[in-house]
């Protein structure tokens, strides 16, 4: 396995661990630094990018960014389980 395979399999689950938080513990980070954290993701792993798409510059972590946004706007971190 290539280096750039292991970081990007690293990345894969640090963004799961970062999208099933809601599930975890309360002291988990609100969607806003959900979404920095992904964002930051997205620069230094991005995989395939699309500039020309609305989400394209996050490539990879584009479904999860569109999620995490949605997730904020609709506050849905104020909604209990």
């Amino acid at each position: 396995m290539t280096r750039r395979a292991l970081a990007l399999g690293a990345a894969i689950l640090v963004a799961g661990a970062v999208a099933g938080a809601a599930l975890a513990d309360p002291a988990d980070p609100p969607y806003a630094k959900r979404l920095q954290i992904l964002k930051a993701l997205a620069v230094r792993y991005p995989g395939q990018v699309e500039p020309n798409a609305l989400y394209g510059k996050y490539g990879l972590w584009a479904g999860i960014v569109v999620q995490t946004t949605w997730q904020l706007r609709s506050h849905r971190d104020s909604i209990p389980l």
